[in-house]
C-alpha cells in the first residue's frame, strides 16, 4: 500500500516538472492560437451610413439641447438671484426713509419748539 502512494506521489512530481517545463519552453504569447478570420485585403463594409449620420445629428442635437437647458436654468437663476437681492435693497431704502422722516420730525419740532 505505502509502495503504490510513493508511485503515485513520484508520478504525481514527475507531470508537475513536466508540465511546468512545457509551459516555460512554450510560451503563448508567440503564437496566434486562434485563427484570424479576418483578409486584411478585405475592405471595410460600410453598413447603413445614413443611418450613422442620423444618429450623430442626434446626438448633437440632444447635446446642444442640453446645453441650452443648462444656459437657461443659470440665467434664470441668476434673475432669481438679482431680483432678491432688488428687494432686500428696497426694504434697506424703505428702513432708511422711515428712519429719516422720523428725524426730520424731531427736528422740525425741536426747532418749532423752542
Amino acid at each position: 500500500m505505502l509502495s503504490i502512494i510513493k508511485k503515485l506521489f513520484s508520478f504525481a512530481v514527475f507531470f508537475l516538472i513536466f508540465f511546468i517545463y512545457l509551459c516555460t519552453t512554450t510560451p503563448l504569447s508567440d503564437k496566434n492560437l486562434v485563427k484570424n478570420s479576418y483578409n486584411s485585403k478585405e475592405a471595410p463594409i460600410v453598413l447603413n451610413n445614413e443611418v450613422d449620420d442620423r444618429v450623430l445629428k442626434k446626438r448633437q442635437l440632444n447635446a446642444a439641447a442640453r446645453r441650452r437647458r443648462r444656459n437657461r436654468r443659470e440665467i434664470r437663476s441668476l434673475v432669481n438671484r438679482l431680483n432678491t437681492q432688488l428687494l432686500q435693497l428696497q426694504l434697506q431704502v424703505q428702513s432708511l426713509q422711515q428712519q429719516l422722516s422720523s428725524r426730520v420730525l424731531l427736528l422740525t419740532t425741536t426747532v418749532m419748539g423752542r
